[in-house]
């Protein structure tokens, strides 16, 4: 089955825009492409996957943050090695997605976002 798409180098503009204008892009495409609901439903799901991996560590933070800190005074090393697993675990995830999304653009296949596709059918 063949799948063909029109706006490769809009898509590759959307995945790309995690490394300069992660919020802005998206929301300039989203109001941008009115007529075509491929494009907007990507540029949906990429402004939530950039705007839920900008509030992760924040809440992770506001709700652990006393319960981290008593911890670490009795249990430090494991504490410390988990959060660094966690932190780098989200740091590669967060810059892989976007590069496995602009390589599926340039061989025309269809992308959606891992969690934020869950959230947004257009």
């Amino acid at each position: 089955m063949t799948y063909r798409h029109q706006n490769t180098g809009a898509k590759i503009l959307i995945h790309s825009s995690i490394w300069y204008a992660p919020v802005l892009v998206p929301l300039i495409v989203m109001c941008a492409a009115k007529e075509d609901r491929e494009l907007r439903q990507l540029s949906c799901q990429a402004l939530f996957f950039h705007l839920l991996f900008f509030f992760i560590p924040f809440v992770f933070f506001l709700s652990f943050g006393g319960l981290l800190f008593l911890n670490l005074l009795v249990n430090a090393l494991p504490i410390l090695v988990a959060i660094l697993t966690g932190v780098i675990a989200l740091c590669v995830l967060y810059f892989i997605v976007p590069a496995v999304g602009i390589l599926k653009a340039l061989q025309e296949k269809p992308f959606n976002y891992p969690i934020s596709s869950w959230f947004i059918k257009l």
